[in-house]
């Protein structure tokens, strides 16, 4: 009887493309996987996606101001002309194996995340160079699509307007990557299977430059009024409002702050309900 073919992409025909995790201990597979605890990784070109646990080492999120200053005699400051802000977030972590099963799945995904450093071509058969002292038609390629990527990692790496549990191509911050660090541990050892060699413990790090999508600022033409300034302990009407009032890390500055409940999330309670259909399913064998 010939196998079933999977409707979309999932964890169980397509290990790289996934954000289940199951090879590793129980504790780290947990936050993963129920608690949305990964960081993931969205290639435009290719519409791939790649997810690692969140072992973060480092994360800094800065925020830098250019200003363009002109120095006149006799003032004594500068004149200076606001420019623009530019956000990089920079973010080491570590991709652990507890298993061997665990250590290749990991070559696999860092393999996957490495290629997306690459644009996407397009080729045209029948042009070509002439080669030594005789032509041959050699395919050529044109770029059309840079290596973009849309990164998520909760609401810290997010595209504000949509934080929470959804993916990075729903949610992610879009940006360009201009490398990554591969640093296996050495001292942390290696399983070896064969002839490959898969690190038990992997240093990565990478700098997200950061390509916003939606409006910031503040907006002159939306104020919230006296009212709404006396209700959030203002003392007069505001001048403006904030263009993207959930930026940068989803939470309203215009709202009051709301009592959170440690309950399960919408989102959350769907990704168990999934789990366990798929659990229940593999374990069937339909």
């Amino acid at each position: 009887m010939a196998k079933k073919k999977p409707d979309n992409i999932n964890e169980y025909y397509n290990p790289n493309n996934s954000r289940t995790f199951r090879d590793g201990d129980q504790g780290s597979d947990n936050l993963a996987n129920n608690h949305f605890q990964f960081l993931e990784f969205f290639h435009l070109p290719s519409s791939y996606f790649v997810a690692f646990k969140a072992y973060l080492e480092n994360f800094t999120d800065d925020y830098t101001s250019q200003w363009k200053e002109e120095n006149v005699y006799g003032r004594m400051d500068p004149i200076a002309t606001f420019e623009r802000t530019s956000r990089q977030i920079n973010c080491a972590f570590k991709v652990v194996a507890s298993s061997v099963q665990e250590a290749e799945q990991n070559m696999r995904r860092i393999s996957l995340l490495l290629q997306m450093l690459y644009p996407s071509y397009e080729t045209a058969e029948g042009k070509g160079a002439v080669i030594g002292l005789r032509k041959k038609e050699e395919p050529v390629s044109t770029i059309k699509g840079s290596p973009l990527f849309k990164v998520k990692f909760l609401n810290w790496i997010s595209n504000s307007n949509e934080a929470g549990a959804a993916s990075a191509e729903d949610s992610g911050l879009l940006g360009y990557i201009g490398g990554f660090s591969f640093k296996p541990n050495l001292d942390a050892g290696v399983f070896q299977v064969g002839t490959d060699l898969y690190p038990k413990y992997v240093d990565l790090s990478f700098k997200l430059n950061v390509i916003h999508e939606h409006s910031l600022g503040w907006d002159i033409s939306q104020t919230l009024g006296s009212k709404a300034g006396a209700l959030l302990g203002g003392k007069g009407a505001f001048q403006s409002t904030p263009a993207s009032p959930t930026f940068p890390y989803g939470k309203n500055v215009t709202q009051r702050n709301k009592s959170v409940q440690n309950s399960m999330s919408e989102q959350q309670e769907k990704r168990f309900k999934e789990l366990a259909a798929a659990s229940k399913k593999l374990i069937g064998g339909d």
